[in-house]
């Protein structure tokens, strides 16, 4: 099954190659934490050079008993593993996302977020303890 995503003058995604996903799991619920997404393979996922990452849908859940959920998404030249340091060139893209303590029930909505060629998407996390997933295509 193709995937179609238009955009006016844009190309369209007519198959599978360039749908993306990636996700960023924190391991404890320390504040001021940087996470570079990963990749479905568990490496850091870096847009292709010459494309644009469109992410449109974000799933995440906090699972932390101690305290609410609060992150934002964004982007750096640089991939950096949890709680390792600030990407370098860190670019905000968007407010902060949240969920109340304990909530354990997946939040999902749909949004658009671009991650420039040869850039690095990363998490954010200020409180809680979650998985945050992305999906959306490459073009």
């Amino acid at each position: 099954m193709a995937i179609q995503a238009f955009k006016l003058g844009a190309v369209a995604q007519d198959s599978l190659n360039g749908v993306r996903s990636g996700f960023a799991t924190f391991a404890s619920d320390n504040f001021e934490k940087y996470y570079t997404v990963r990749s479905q393979s568990g490496t850091a996922f870096q847009v292709s050079t010459g494309s644009t990452t469109h992410f449109t849908q974000i799933v995440y859940m906090n699972g932390s008993a101690t305290g609410g959920l609060s992150f934002e998404i964004g982007y750096g030249d640089t991939a950096v593993a949890e709680g390792t340091g600030t990407p370098t060139n860190w670019t905000v893209l968007t407010s902060r996302f949240g969920q109340n303590a304990n909530a354990e029930e997946p939040v999902e909505f749909k949004l658009i977020i671009r991650i420039p060629s040869a850039k690095y998407p990363c998490i954010h996390q200020y409180t809680g303890l979650t998985r945050v997933t992305l999906f959306g295509i490459e073009v």
